[in-house]
């Protein structure tokens, strides 16, 4: 019991923390601990507020990628390209075009890449493994120094 009140209580200051100057820390190791749905509602959040958030962006496009969410991540991959334009902060900037290069190589990728209903399934179970890497550490760690991660208000 003392246990799981102390993963609960990591969580909810690891959650409370997402929007302080550590957001990219916070993130990435939620992300590698695999409390990944905490990440999105992370993600989520800031969406609501903005929809062209690129933290927000950046980490739902991982947990889509995570998770195969085929359906939903061309939407959010040309998102990250519109925003990703006009972002000219220097810390992001450089990270753009490999961005910008490895959403059109995803978004062809997937248009030819049908996947079975089983595969399907058995590409979605591999979201659920932990201590997997956060793939956009380097850019949210950029976002973060560039002020783009601070929390955003109604």
């Amino acid at each position: 019991m003392k246990k799981l009140m102390f993963v609960f209580g990591l969580l909810a200051v690891s959650t409370a923390e997402a929007q302080t100057p550590n957001f990219h820390i916070t993130v990435t190791n939620l992300w590698f601990q695999g409390y990944k749905s905490n990440v999105l509602e992370m993600a989520e959040q800031r969406l609501n507020i903005n929809s062209n958030d690129m933290p927000g962006l950046l980490i739902l496009n991982a947990y889509e990628m995570e998770f195969s969410q085929f359906d939903a991540v061309s939407n959010t991959l040309n998102r990250i390209t519109l925003v990703g334009e006009t972002i000219t902060n220097e810390n992001f900037k450089p990270y753009y075009p490999f961005l910008k290069f490895r959403n059109d190589y995803m978004l062809e990728y997937f248009s030819n890449y049908p996947p079975s209903p089983a595969t399907r399934v058995e590409e979605q179970a591999k979201g659920l493994i932990p201590y997997k890497p956060f793939m956009f550490n380097k850019e949210l760690e950029a976002l973060q120094k560039d002020g783009l991660c601070e929390p955003l208000g109604p």
